[in-house]
């Protein structure tokens, strides 16, 4: 079983799985940016 099988079994489509990936791409993105950020500021 593949993960393409997997993913026509759930009823995720392609489209559906890398909008998603794309999504936490950003929200890690944004979670590392207000980490360094915060850092940052308590080293000063």
């Amino acid at each position: 079983m593949n993960s393409m099988q997997i993913l026509e079994i759930t009823g995720l489509s392609v489209d559906k799985y890398n909008e998603m990936m794309a999504l936490s791409g950003i929200l890690c993105g944004f979670i590392l940016t207000f980490t360094l950020l915060l850092f940052i500021s308590q080293i000063k």
